[in-house]
C-alpha cells in the first residue's frame, strides 16, 4: 500500500481495464469500474481526465458494495 493509502500500482493501466455501466446512456456521462491488484476497485467519471478524481474501494469495501447492491439494500424506494 502506498503511503496516500491507495494501492501501489500502475494507475493507467488499471484504468485501461475499466468497464462502462451497461445503463450508460452513450452521451459520455458514464460512471466507469477497474478492478485493481489487491482487489478493490475503483471508480470515476468517463469526462473526466486520467488524472481526475476517482473513488477507490478496498477489496473488503468493495465486496459488501456487492453484496448490498445484490441484497437490494441500495435499490431506489418504490414510490
Amino acid at each position: 500500500m502506498a503511503a496516500s493509502g491507495y494501492p501501489d500500482c500502475d494507475w493507467a493501466a488499471v484504468r485501461a481495464t475499466a468497464r462502462k455501466a451497461q445503463a450508460s446512456d452513450g452521451q459520455g456521462a458514464c460512471v466507469m469500474l477497474a478492478r485493481t491488484p489487491d482487489g478493490g476497485a475503483v471508480f470515476f467519471d468517463s469526462k473526466l481526465p486520467e488524472d481526475g478524481p476517482f473513488l477507490y474501494c478496498t477489496a473488503e469495501a468493495f465486496r459488501a458494495h456487492l453484496a448490498a447492491v445484490k441484497g437490494g439494500e441500495l435499490d431506489a424506494p418504490q414510490a
